[in-house]
C-alpha cells in the first residue's frame, strides 16, 4: 500500500492510499472538513448504466489522461468546447459538517479507461504507463453556494443535488503521485 503525505488546504484535509492488485487498483480516500462551514464534495458520480443520475457508485470517477499522468477525479468537469449540452452534468454531493470526515473505498479495474461524462471510453488500445493522481472537487458552504444545492431523498439514500453549479466556485485538491506507473488505455 502506498500512502503519500496528506494534502492540507485551509478548508480540508485529503488522505489517499492505493493498493495495486493483479487486475485492479484499490483506492481509499478520506476528506476532513477543517473549515468552520459545511463542505460539499462532488464525489457521488452516477453509476454507469444506472437507473438515474441519483443511482451513484463509489467506484464511478472521471479518469483523465494527460501526457504526464492519469487522474482519478471526483470533480465537476468542464463541458468541452466541441460539445453542446442542455445543461452541464453535476454529480450528487456529500455534505460534511465542520470537523466531520468522509472515507470511501474505490475499486478500479486496470488498465484504467479514460472517461468523463462528456466523452466515451476509448477503444481498448495498447495501454500506456502514467503516474497516478487523485483529485477531489469541493465547495465551502456560503449563502451563494446554498442557493444552488438542495437535499434530496432518493431510493438510493439521502444526497445533495444541484441542477446547475458554476464551475468557477469549485475548489479542487490533488494528491499524487500515488503510484509512479499505472496502466491506462490511451485515448486515441
Amino acid at each position: 500500500m502506498i500512502a503519500p503525505a496528506p494534502i492540507i488546504r485551509t478548508d480540508c484535509l485529503l488522505v489517499v492510499t492505493v493498493t495495486q492488485l493483479p487486475d485492479a487498483l484499490q483506492l481509499r480516500y478520506e476528506v476532513t472538513n477543517t473549515s468552520g462551514q459545511p463542505l460539499y464534495l462532488f464525489n457521488k458520480l452516477a453509476r454507469a448504466g444506472g437507473a438515474s443520475v441519483f443511482d451513484t457508485d463509489p467506484n464511478a470517477a472521471n479518469i483523465i489522461l494527460s501526457p504526464e499522468r492519469v487522474t482519478v477525479s471526483k470533480t465537476l468537469v468542464p463541458v468541452p468546447d466541441d460539445k453542446e449540452v442542455e445543461r452541464p452534468y453535476v454529480p450528487c454531493l456529500s455534505r460534511l459538517l465542520p470537523n466531520e470526515k468522509l472515507a470511501e473505498h474505490m475499486l478500479l479495474a486496470t488498465p484504467l479507461s479514460p472517461f468523463t461524462w462528456y466523452a466515451s471510453r476509448p477503444m481498448r488500445t495498447a495501454p500506456v504507463h502514467r503516474a497516478l493522481f487523485f483529485e477531489m472537487g469541493y465547495v465551502v458552504a456560503s449563502a451563494e453556494v446554498e442557493r444552488y444545492i438542495q437535499p434530496l431523498s432518493t431510493p438510493y439514500g439521502q444526497v445533495y443535488t444541484a441542477s446547475w453549479f458554476p464551475l468557477e466556485l469549485q475548489e479542487t485538491i490533488l494528491s499524487g503521485p500515488l503510484l509512479p506507473e499505472a496502466l491506462v488505455f490511451s485515448a486515441r
